[in-house]
């Protein structure tokens, strides 16, 4: 992905680039997504690919991070969070999606796997074995990510890094 400052961050996201987050759960991690020569992407039930959504969301995958007092409201550790110095060193990275990104829904995605092999429960031949998960059919047709919508916020699934741009800690 393409690496930023803040301030750059801040001007893209501010011209229409999907701002997401995601915890990597160590710096060793983070790392590899931004410097690695593989995209290790996760398990999922939307795809495999690297899951990002909501700073909330993402703040759950990060290791090691303790609000500054135990009586904190979820409100006041999202405020002490959102201090780049206490999640410094973590694993957490802003993110945010190039505008031009090739993204599908999630329902997009399934409807194509139903068309091409039948439902994913179904018995598939080899040629649907290598395709069999959503984000490799996504990735494979040339998609860049994958947008899941749910009652508890949008997320999207990165399968292509260099849609992204991550903010540098």
């Amino acid at each position: 992905p393409e690496m930023l400052d803040r301030d750059e961050m801040d001007r893209r996201v501010a011209g229409g680039w999907v701002e997401v987050y995601r915890g990597f759960g160590t710096e060793d991690y983070a790392r590899q997504f931004e410097e690695g020569d593989r995209h290790y992407g996760g398990l999922g039930i939307y795809g495999n690919g690297t899951y990002s959504g909501t700073f909330r969301e993402a703040r759950g995958y990060v290791t090691g991070w303790q609000p500054p007092r135990s009586d904190m409201t979820m409100d006041e550790e999202d405020e002490a969070f959102e201090d780049y110095r206490t999640w410094e060193g973590l694993g957490l990275r802003r993110m945010a999606i190039r505008p031009d990104a090739r993204v599908a829904s999630q329902h997009e995605v399934r409807d194509l796997f139903i068309e091409e092999y039948g439902y994913p429960d179904e018995g598939l031949g080899l040629e649907g074995m290598a395709l069999r998960d959503l984000g490799r059919l996504a990735a494979a047709l040339g998609y860049d990510a994958i947008h899941v919508q749910l009652d508890g916020g949008d997320y999207y699934v990165i399968l292509n890094r260099t849609a992204v741009a991550v903010e540098a800690s």
